[in-house]
């Protein structure tokens, strides 16, 4: 968390933002996720893509979470073992 504060505080940016920006130069993501509840973090998340991240922001970015590895071990696809007693839901809400 500590790089993207330091890329966020660069940019007078927000995390938040950072993140967007990040997922948006990543060229598997087709449509970064965000979930905004208010109109004012709707905005606030749309100002991502007025970031311009340098090539050495993104290996900075990269270097704590590495594309093309799961952030996650539950699905385990980076060799961890899944979670014990995880199973996908059932049924959709």
């Amino acid at each position: 968390m500590e790089v993207v504060q330091a890329i966020a505080a660069e940019k007078e940016a927000t995390t938040a933002q950072v993140a967007l920006a990040w997922q948006l130069y990543q060229p598997g993501i087709t449509s970064p996720i965000m979930g905004p509840r208010t109109l004012a973090q709707l905005e606030d998340a749309l100002a991502a893509v007025d970031i311009s991240l340098s090539a050495e922001d993104l290996a900075r970015l990269d270097a704590v979470a590495p594309p093309g590895r799961a952030i996650v071990s539950y699905y385990g696809e980076d060799g961890e073992e899944v979670w014990e007693g995880w199973r996908p839901a059932l049924h959709r809400w």
